[in-house]
């Protein structure tokens, strides 16, 4: 059954606010005040022909509003697509999109990306591509994630991320910054989320067989919260931390329990004066 223009903006007007401006088939426009971009598919798409691969599925985590999952279900061979969201507003927004633009070939689910781990995902895969942006860095605790995806991941992943540039703080073996979440439909589900730095985001990948192919960094507008894009493939990827520093082998290092979440590292004292020079003083 065909939806109404009537319908589309009854249905749109009850999910506000939105983000992303829409446009249905039949030339409805709905939704928020920013345009639909193409940049982070186009470069899945080229990603995948550079290293001479194909796909015919694809999992979208954190897909919110839908629009990705939408444009993973265009690219060649794509026979199916599943969109994970926390957000019970963002899947009927996403399943409004799907029914005014979509393929039936996408479907959306709920599911708080914090559980992984903990509760059982709806779906357990395999999926040829794993599609992950704007997701990790509103998360606590990323590598958990990340060690899923590569369980559920056959052939490639993407990831689009800020990352942190000071070692503030010290998660597990990794280092990197903490920051509030926001109450919002854009954010996490918990009340901070943990940044790391590029380099132990790209080791965590390769401790759970990602090979980085091809990584974009970019400032997102904000010159101070710099941003990766990420294209890897599942592969003979190792990148183990056992505490050992190679000069001094004798000396093992104690690594923080996670049960108190991140701890303060000993790049700390540092932060007076990141501040200052993110403030401009």
């Amino acid at each position: 059954m065909t939806i109404t223009p009537e319908e589309i903006r009854a249905r749109a007007e009850q999910l506000m606010p939105w983000n992303r401006t829409f446009v249905s088939r039949s030339g409805v426009q709905f939704g928020g005040p920013v345009p639909i971009d193409t940049e982070k598919t186009t470069f899945v798409r080229e990603g995948i022909a550079k290293l001479g691969g194909s796909i015919s599925s694809a999992l979208d985590l954190g897909s919110y509003e839908g629009y990705h999952s939408i444009q993973l279900a265009e690219l060649p061979g794509v026979k199916r697509v599943l969109g994970l969201e926390g957000r019970a507003r963002n899947i009927a927004k996403a399943n409004l999109v799907n029914e005014c633009l979509g393929h039936d070939r996408v479907r959306f689910q709920q599911f708080d990306l914090e559980q992984i781990g903990r509760v059982p995902p709806p779906e357990h895969g395999p999926f040829d591509l794993v599609f992950c942006a704007g997701v990790l860095y509103h998360l606590s605790q990323p590598w958990e994630l990340i060690q899923w995806m590569s369980e559920v991941c056959a052939k490639y992943l993407f990831i689009d991320t800020h990352y942190a540039e000071l070692p503030l703080y010290r998660c597990g073996p990794y280092f990197g910054e903490v920051f509030p979440e926001q109450e919002t439909e854009m954010c996490g589900l918990k009340a901070f989320s943990f940044w790391p730095v590029l380099g132990d985001l790209l080791m965590m990948l390769m401790q759970h067989a990602f090979v980085p192919r091809f990584v974009y960094r970019y400032s997102a507008g904000h010159h101070f919260q710099p941003r990766v894009w990420i294209f890897a493939e599942k592969g003979d990827a190792s990148a183990e931390f056992n505490g050992i520093n190679p000069l001094l082998p004798y000396l093992s290092e104690t690594l923080p329990s996670l049960a108190d979440g991140p701890v303060r590292s000993m790049f700390h004292a540092l932060e007076p004066h990141a501040a200052s020079i993110k403030n401009g003083q």
